[in-house]
């Protein structure tokens, strides 16, 4: 079989749907030798990870197009699939929400949340409006959808009746030579314990109720205690250091931009607790991430959380500011409590694999096989 893939993703430093399609790609080039793959990605992604992959039968194509979304829309939409049909595709995998108004062979989508409906403040104007039209397409023009969650899976079914029956629910995973070995961190070490909260700086991810939970704590523990927050700046910075100035917070609470992977295996692994008070996501990778680095998880009672978590963190309503301090407090005052949430966060990550989730896009792909 041939299949072509996809990974022209925007240009932006590597989060989520990053992570997924450079971990599934990898995957993939270890499981299966047989099939061919074609690999399209953008000429500003160079230093991604995919692109150290060697076997022969994985074939990357560097396409030196613009960045601006309607142009990269444009070329994705009309070119991509002409493509496919060229290298005489039998599977055209898309690996996010992305224009297809038509198909040249089976199409794979990996729809990851529907954030453009249920947070469209996350995206532009224009960003939201054409994502909503482009989810329009793809869930009827794609032969089988592989989303992140059971919860992306429901949503997208009761909005696009399209999709029912089409639907296959893949995991995201956690690398655990990295997060629950600590290969590659870095040396550095911090004096003070730290809350630790990693993602973006948007509205969707409720940053601003985490800091004013962190100011609630009673002094005698915010003055032990930091807050690290880690992130590119987005819609939300402004307001966020706001919050940081109206509670006087500027020497407790630590703002950092975007970091290296070694940076970051580090901060997991040396935190207190990590908290991630988003208030709608697919899946969380960061959550796991968390799990496997042996550090306990406080995380919104909200959409997919309870799903990814179930009984490995502690859970707070996302608006309740005070909610989520009684989580820190609790964790704080009972190192039993926190050795617990670490055990039972180690057992939670086992269930989260890239080598699963690449197994069953694999399955995906095979089942047109002739």
């Amino acid at each position: 079989m041939i299949i072509v893939i996809d990974a022209i993703l925007s240009p932006v430093k590597p989060r989520g749907v990053a992570r997924y399609t450079t971990e599934l790609i990898k995957g993939l080039a270890e499981l299966d030798s047989e099939n061919t793959y074609y690999v399209f990605y953008g000429s500003w992604m160079r230093s991604y990870d995919f692109l150290q992959v060697q076997q022969p039968n994985f074939h990357f194509i560097e396409k030196d197009i613009k960045t601006g979304m309607l142009p990269r829309n444009l070329y994705k939409c009309f070119v991509l699939p002409l493509l496919a049909k060229k290298l005489h595709g039998d599977v055209f995998h898309v690996t996010d929400t992305s224009p297809i108004l038509y198909k040249t062979c089976h199409v794979v989508s990996t729809i990851h949340d529907l954030a453009e409906f249920v947070m469209p403040e996350k995206y532009s104007r224009i960003s939201a409006f054409c994502r909503r039209k482009y989810l329009w397409f793809q869930t009827r023009l794609s032969d089988r959808i592989l989303t992140v969650s059971q919860y992306s899976a429901l949503q997208i079914q009761k909005r696009f009746p399209a999709s029912v029956g089409k639907i296959t629910v893949t995991y995201n995973g956690v690398d655990q030579n990295r997060f629950a070995d600590g290969q590659g961190e870095s040396e550095v070490s911090y004096e003070q314990p730290y809350f630790l909260y990693i993602g973006g700086m948007e509205h969707s991810k409720n940053v601003p109720i985490l800091v004013e939970a962190f100011a609630r704590l009673p002094e005698e523990y915010r003055s032990k205690y930091q807050l690290r927050l880690v992130g590119e700046p987005n819609t939300d910075t402004p307001l966020i250091m706001e919050t940081i100035e109206k509670y006087q917070l500027q020497d407790r609470v630590v703002v950092c931009d975007y970091v290296s992977e070694k940076e970051l295996i580090s901060l997991y692994r040396g935190a207190f607790a990590f908290v991630h008070p988003s208030k709608y996501e697919g899946f969380g990778i960061p959550i796991i991430e968390a799990f496997a680095s042996g550090i306990p998880v406080i995380a919104a009672d909200a959409t997919c959380f309870p799903e990814i978590c179930q009984d490995a963190a502690l859970l707070f309503q996302p608006d309740d500011a005070e909610d989520c301090t009684g989580q820190m407090m609790k964790l704080i005052q009972s190192e039993d409590l926190r050795k617990d949430m670490i055990l039972r966060g180690d057992r939670r990550r086992r269930e989260f694999t890239w080598d699963k989730l690449c197994r069953q896009t694999r399955d995906c792909y095979l089942q047109w096989r002739n």
